[in-house]
This record gives structure tokens, sequence and C-alpha cells, in this order.
């Protein structure tokens, strides 16, 4: 048995315009060199849960206020005075708890935060080295 070879049809492309390809650089690379306690720092600051925690106990105190600010007006500010409940001092707490822990943990993340940008800026600053 013969083996029959058919020759496919020649396809040609359309001739591409040329083009060039350009690269670019900067000038100077700076390089940074920081140590792994540092380089931990900075990424815990980036994963700390504080920030979570500062949101859900100002969302905790700010969706009690209107509860808590109704009982006591009800109780201490009109005539006759309402009865100050269990579940009316309950919404108190946690209006003030929530509010007052939410303002710590975002008195503790303004100090984080600024703490990082120090840092960085300790790094930044250490002297240049060629390489």
């Amino acid at each position: 048995m013969a083996n029959l070879q058919v020759a496919a049809p020649a396809i040609s492309a359309p001739a591409a315009p040329p083009y060039t390809i350009t690269t670019t650089r900067p000038d100077e690379l700076l390089r940074h060199d920081i140590s792994d306690e540092e380089l931990g720092i900075l990424f815990d600051m980036k994963r700390d849960h504080i920030w979570k925690g500062m949101w859900v106990a100002l969302g905790l105190g700010v969706g009690a206020a209107p509860a808590a600010f109704a009982a006591i007006r009800s109780s201490f500010w009109t005539q006759p005075p309402a009865e100050f409940t269990a579940a009316d001092l309950i919404q108190v707490i946690l209006c003030v708890v929530g509010l007052a822990v939410g303002g710590v943990l975002s008195f503790v993340m303004r100090n984080k935060g600024r703490d990082a940008r120090d840092l960085g800026t300790a790094i930044r600053e250490r002297t240049k080295q060629r390489v």
C-alpha cells in the first residue's frame, strides 16, 4: 500500500507592519533593608482584628442608643416618670459600654497606624546603599 500525501494549500498571512517594544526603568531603584521583626510588625498591623472589634463595639453602642435615650428620657424627664426596668438598664449599659469600648479601640488603632507610619519612615531613612 502506498502512502498518499496531500499538500495543504499555502495560507499566507498579510504582512504586519513592524513594531517596536520600548521598555523603561526608573533612574534609581530604592532598596530598603528590613529586619524580620519589623516585617512581622508591619504584617501584624495589617491583619489586626482590633479594627473589626472597634466597629462591632461602635455598632453595638449606636444600635442601643435610641432605646437607651428613650428609656432615660421617659424615666427621668417626663411627668409622671415611667418605671426604669431591667430591660432599660440593659439598653443603657450596652450603649455606654459599646461606645466606650469602641472609642478606646479607635484610639488604639490610630496609635498603631501612627506607629506603622513611623516604622516605615525609619526604614526609608536608613543609609542608602548602592548595589
